[in-house]
């Protein structure tokens, strides 16, 4: 009869403690569905990427999945929906067949694509509104990938593509991670560690995933995140937001990978020259140089003295952004690459600007 009881009591503190958790539980789902629905919160690092947005492609690694459909998962970015053409880009569909506008590729990596903004606040969409108005107008392809550096860049252009829709203009945009090795990119890792998981049972995956996005797991990640960064002294902050930068410049001070970024710009004027193509560079600003040139300016120099070398027309928006103050505004929140949508309106019109100097 004691031992009934025991069993009993024991029982019911189970399930309590259950319930419990399933309380607490729903108390952060609610609280993390409200806080993610406010249009100020906009979390440190990370915009939020779909899983299945990647996918292995032949001849770039990767790249997006043709037809998918979804969101941003990061917080105040959630509301930008992401929609990825026939082709495997985040545009319209490309149509194959000629209008009387001039035809232009767009390459480019993450600023391209439009990390944290919709497909409507991108600077390419923009610049065709400007291109139109001056009656000029130009039917732009968005080939923008996250991830993307100027290796593959070279290989994109050797794809099909340039074939079936015969461009006439190659414009790349250039961030100072595009001198970053092919297989250093963080879409090429994602894929590696997911091919080498695929020994791992289904429903365990789904699981995982299903946890990683209940609003509960999110809140908690993203407050673990907060508080971690408020605890920083101001040198420390500075470090976080400067570490991407720092470590560019050591790739730009490494002669092996500068050379191998030189060949690949070669490569891709070569096959511009095939195609009977006009090429030119738009060397897109980032913050920390924008605001410490004396200190990360270096390596933007130093692409200059190349593209001028080898003759590429390039456009810099780096000093056209440094006549603005504050920055920040034109930038993601805590973010020092990526524009947000009065940044991409800002670089559409340099751009504009740039492309009549170019002669196009």
């Amino acid at each position: 009869m004691i031992k009934s009881l025991k069993s009993r009591s024991f029982a019911i503190r189970i399930c309590a403690f259950i319930i419990w958790c399933a309380f607490l539980i729903g108390v952060l789902e609610i609280v993390g569905f409200i806080y993610f629905q406010l249009p100020f919160v906009k979390p440190i690092g990370g915009y939020g990427y779909p899983r299945e947005l990647f996918v292995a492609k032949k001849g770039v690694d990767y790249g997006y999945q043709p037809g998918y459909e979804g969101r941003f998962l990061g917080g105040g970015y959630k509301n930008a929906v992401i929609e990825i053409n026939s082709d495997g880009f985040r545009d319209t569909a490309f149509p194959i067949e000629k209008s009387e506008k001039k035809r232009v590729f767009f390459l480019g990596d993450s600023v391209v694509f439009g990390a944290g903004v919709g497909q409507h606040e991108r600077f390419t969409e923009y610049l065709e509104e400007l291109q139109e108005q001056k009656n000029n107008p130009f039917e732009i392809f968005n080939l923008g990938v996250s991830g993307y550096s100027y290796w593959h860049y070279a290989r994109l252009l050797e794809l099909p593509l340039i074939d079936k829709l015969k461009p006439d203009l190659l414009l790349v945009a250039f961030t100072l991670n595009d001198i970053q090795q092919r297989d250093s990119v963080w879409p090429t890792k994602m894929l590696k560690i997911r091919a080498e998981q695929q020994t791992i049972q289904r429903w365990e995956e789904k699981i995982r995933f299903w946890l990683d996005d209940r609003y509960s797991i999110q809140l908690l990640k993203q407050f673990r995140q907060q508080l971690l960064f408020y605890l920083m002294t101001h040198d420390e902050q500075e470090q976080y937001h400067t570490k991407w930068m720092r470590k560019q410049r050591s790739n730009w001070e490494n002669e092996v990978i500068l050379g191998w970024m030189q060949d690949n710009i070669q490569r891709s004027l070569e096959i511009a020259r095939a195609h009977h193509l006009p090429l030119a560079i738009i060397v897109l600003p980032e913050m920390n140089d924008l605001k410490h040139p004396e200190q990360f300016g270096w390596a933007r120099k130093r692409l200059y003295q190349y593209l001028n070398k080898v003759e590429i027309p390039y456009c810099d928006l780096h000093k056209r952004f440094r006549e603005f103050s504050p920055l920040e505004p034109y930038f993601l929140s805590g973010d020092s690459l990526h524009f947000s949508q009065k940044g991409h309106r800002l670089a559409a019109q340099f751009i504009a600007d740039c492309v009549g100097q170019f002669g196009y």
